[in-house]
């Protein structure tokens, strides 16, 4: 699963996957681990559903609770919000 993000960051392509019961589609911006050693990516969700209601925005997932990721072959644009220093993610293994 990693190596999918990794790859899809580098390329800028969209991702699709499943977390908290809900397909997602998300731009990945940054996979690594945080403080505790647990990986985590920081995405922005286009399409799908969420467990707090927010169907877009900036959302940070947990690795182990992420199913079912597949690369799409949608390229995005990197988003001008978008800040690289992300407090959550200490070790940082790809990003935009």
């Amino acid at each position: 699963m990693s190596h999918i993000l990794s790859d899809a960051i580098k390329r800028r392509v969209l991702v699709e996957l499943r977390y908290d019961g809900f397909q997602r589609v998300v731009e990945p911006y940054v996979f690594g681990a945080g403080s505790n050693r647990q990986h985590l990516t920081r995405v922005y969700q286009i399409e799908g559903g969420s467990v707090s209601g927010e169907r877009k925005g900036w959302k940070l997932l947990r690795l182990d609770e992420v199913k079912e990721v597949s690369a799409l072959d949608r390229p995005f644009a990197p988003r001008p919000d978008y800040k690289r220093v992300d407090p959550a993610i200490s070790v940082v293994l790809a990003q935009v």
